[in-house]
């Protein structure tokens, strides 16, 4: 799944939203996400990543499947 692509999707379809408003909700950053996004997410805590999935609408458990 590409998390960065869905992210700008997100943001793109959200009027008025930027990714700093979506940093602010989540309370992460995702600058370096958005980099490098299977290092991050290796290294970030499941909260994290269940918080931006939520954001996104997608179930974060099928970030596992492959």
């Amino acid at each position: 799944m590409d998390l960065p692509a869905l992210i700008k999707a997100h943001v793109a379809r959200a009027v008025g939203y930027r990714s700093s408003n979506l940093r602010t909700r989540l309370g992460w950053g995702l600058q370096e996400f958005m980099q490098s996004p299977l290092k991050i997410a290796a290294e970030s805590p499941i909260l994290f990543l269940q918080a931006l999935c939520g954001h996104l609408g997608i179930d974060w458990l099928s970030l596992g499947a492959g």
